[in-house]
């Protein structure tokens, strides 16, 4: 069985055409049908359901698809750390992430490896959760992963620093007057911060949550909960942080959000909670770094204005 079967199985799934498949592959519909017979003949199970319009997986596919996508991106990296050594400066980076952050961490450290690599590529996939997150990684499918740092790491991994959340109310809110506003000398605030408003006043008020299958849901909800706050009355859910920044803006509700969610302008109030909420960053992947990882994460590291506040503790 050849890794290249594997790779046409999986163009086939993807594309769910053998026509677009043989097209991007450069063999014919004729020459990939028989490639694929062969690896179910090979297998002893079929792999694929042809259906009117298009195929997929059945249960042994599936099950296979899952390891085949493993053994090509080993085979993949094996080839870039050759490619590494003799030349250095181009390739593919596979990265697994959360949706927040790609909104919010990557952006600006991904504009400077453009500028600074630009025959090395990034492919990004997002997760809901952080321990779908954790899961991928440990696949080894990806060739680096940044997120929650996780609890149990055997991997290389790098801390990247602590994630600010903020509360955001509308600028005319009741609760404007009990922000505490941050001492001169304090460090490492929110830069758009007012101060600090104490969790106990926000007993009975009614919140803009992110929906349940978000894991800043979980986050967010734990947070409260410690304050005292579990249990308390929650006007919507939404999927989008930005909207839930806007939404707590126009009134709907207090929203807890990493302050990097908040659209620059919003008109509202914005202060950290007291506690304040962190999370926690990392970079981590299951075996060692390439050269090329390594200097991203470095990239990143060097990078994170989402962690960048103003002077206060």
């Amino acid at each position: 069985m050849s890794l290249r079967k594997m790779e046409y199985l999986l163009a086939v799934v993807e594309h769910q055409s053998f026509t677009i498949a043989a097209q991007q592959l450069h063999i014919t519909q004729s020459g990939l049908s028989q490639q694929i017979h062969a690896l179910e003949e090979n297998l002893g199970v079929r792999l694929l359901e042809r259906l009117a319009r298009g195929v997929r997986l059945t249960a042994a596919g599936e099950a296979f698809a899952k390891h085949a996508e493993i053994a090509l991106a080993a085979e993949r990296r094996a080839f870039s750390a050759v490619e590494d050594y003799r030349a250095g400066r181009a390739g593919r980076i596979d990265i697994a992430t959360v949706y927040s952050v790609t909104v919010n961490l990557l952006p600006g450290a991904l504009r400077v490896w453009s500028a600074r690599m630009p025959d090395v590529s990034v492919r990004i996939q997002e997760f809901q959760h952080r321990t779908l997150l954790e899961e991928a990684a440990r696949t080894g499918t990806f060739d680096l992963a940044i997120g929650p740092e996780p609890d149990d790491w055997d991997g290389p991994l790098d801390r990247l620093g602590a994630e600010p959340f903020v509360l955001v109310l509308p600028r005319e809110h009741p609760l404007r007057d009990q922000i505490v506003p941050y001492e001169q000398d304090h460090v490492g605030a929110p830069a758009r911060s007012l101060g600090r408003l104490p969790t106990s006043v926000l007993h009975g008020q009614t919140w803009v949550m992110l929906n349940v299958p978000n894991g800043l849901h979980d986050h967010v909800d734990s947070h409260l909960a410690a304050a005292g706050l579990g249990g308390q009355r929650v006007a919507l859910r939404t999927s989008q942080m930005d909207g839930a920044a806007r939404l707590a803006a126009a009134g709907l509700g207090l929203a807890l959000l990493p302050e990097h969610a908040v659209v620059p302008g919003l008109d509202a109030l914005i202060c950290e909670p007291d506690p304040p909420l962190r999370r926690h960053m990392a970079a981590f992947a299951k075996t060692e770094y390439s050269e090329m990882v390594q200097l991203l994460v470095r990239t990143i590291a060097s990078t994170r204005e989402v962690f960048a506040g103003k002077p206060t503790t």
